[in-house]
């Protein structure tokens, strides 16, 4: 696939982006937000930066120059109570979304949340009515570690879902 565009004045409404604007006003009051990353016709990103537990990514701090910075937070910790809490104001977050979308798009197929560098989460509803976006392709397979996706039987499990995966 093309390289998503970048916001920018000109290019608001550009079927694949990040940073698209939408106005939410399904909940009766209008909210302009933006989708992290939007493709038109295929999904909603909405995405969320934690840190592991141990909370000090010395390849990040080391890229700075320094093993000194601040511990850094982001949205939680992974493997905690929070995170699942975060993970699915999120999920909402981009259904949300996709309500805003679908008034002039069409509904999604996909939803999709990442942990940015850890995981993908995967929701998915094929009846083009925007009712049921559920846990693809079930309960135990809908997150999708990273890491995985270099495992050959991960991506053997998501050709077989929707077609051949570009490499």
């Amino acid at each position: 696939m093309p390289r998503p565009h970048v916001s920018d004045k000109d290019g608001d409404f550009l079927d694949y982006r990040f940073e698209r604007p939408v106005t939410e006003t399904h909940t009766g009051r209008r909210k302009s937000r933006r989708i992290d990353l939007y493709k038109k016709g295929h999904f909603v990103l909405e995405a969320k930066q934690f840190v592991t537990p141990d909370a000090r990514d010395k390849s990040t701090l080391e890229m700075f120059g320094t093993t000194d910075a601040p511990q850094q937070s982001g949205h939680g910790t992974r493997g905690t109570p929070r995170f699942d809490d975060t993970m699915l104001r999120a999920r909402n977050q981009a259904d949300n979304y996709a309500r805003a979308v679908a008034r002039t798009d069409g509904w999604p197929p996909f939803l999709m949340v990442v942990d940015v560098g850890n995981m993908i989460e995967l929701y998915a509803d094929f009846s083009g009515q925007g009712q049921g976006y559920t846990q693809f392709p079930d309960g135990n397979r809908y997150r999708v570690a990273l890491e995985d996706l270099r495992e050959e039987a991960t991506r053997d499990m998501l050709r077989d879902l929707d077609g051949p995966l570009q490499p």
